[in-house]
């Protein structure tokens, strides 16, 4: 962050599976990597949105799936 811009929010990184030839793509496992700060930045955004949806009522009650305190 020393530019003031987040780093790239997400990699799609591979990895070679155990005992096989990594000379083929199929023999690989795709994992996507994060970085820290855009972690930080989705949880206080998820959070900001979370509390004021609940302050304003934008849910009905039936739709209490995955909600805090439902």
């Amino acid at each position: 962050m020393v530019t003031g811009l987040i780093a790239s929010l997400r990699s799609i990184e591979t990895l070679p599976k155990p005992k096989q030839d990594q000379r083929w793509l199929k023999n690989t496992r795709g994992i996507t990597l994060s970085c820290t700060e855009g972690k930080i930045l989705l949880t206080i955004l998820s959070t900001k949105i979370s509390k004021k949806s609940e302050k304003d009522n934008f849910f009905s009650k039936p739709q209490a799936g995955f909600r805090k305190g439902r």
